[in-house]
């Protein structure tokens, strides 16, 4: 992870400005070298060009919460999913017809990191705990794993 804070370093000190490929790498080599505040500044850096055309996507946000739990440092990591889903960066909502015709609203995780899947379906359920009414309507359904055709 030091190496590939290295490069961006050399990389701005000539005058290069780095790329999204560039800084999504340098936050899941801190997030494997357990660097967590270093990705968090990474990511915050990137957050704060708001005249810049690089913005996060999905890679930036997973890798991050992949640190973040790996840091123990849960409430921040649901923070930054909560922001990259008010950002529309990440959403596991989905709405899908069933068999019998009738459309759903599913939850699918099968892209999502296990540290993003647990910050999503914790968030869903504490928002049914929340709720004044605890009724649901109809089956909560998750989509998990590999599908059909997976390797």
């Amino acid at each position: 992870w030091q190496r590939a804070i290295g490069v961006l370093q050399s990389m701005r000190e000539d005058g290069e400005i780095p790329n999204l490929y560039c800084l999504n790498a340098a936050i899941a080599a801190c997030e494997k070298g357990g660097a967590w505040v270093e990705a968090l500044e990474l990511y915050e850096s990137i957050r704060s060009q708001r005249k810049s055309t690089i913005r996060t996507n999905f890679i930036t946000v997973n890798s991050l919460l992949i640190a973040l739990e790996k840091a123990g440092q849960v409430e921040l990591a649901e923070s930054i999913y909560q922001e990259a889903m008010r950002d529309k960066i990440i959403s596991p909502w989905v709405r899908r017809y069933d068999n019998d015709g009738t459309l759903r609203r599913m939850m699918d995780l099968h892209k999502f990191s296990a540290p993003m899947a647990k910050i999503a379906v914790r968030g869903y359920l504490e928002s049914l705990l929340s709720r004044k009414k605890k009724v649901i309507r109809g089956d909560t359904i998750f989509i998990v794993g590999k599908g059909k055709g997976s390797e």
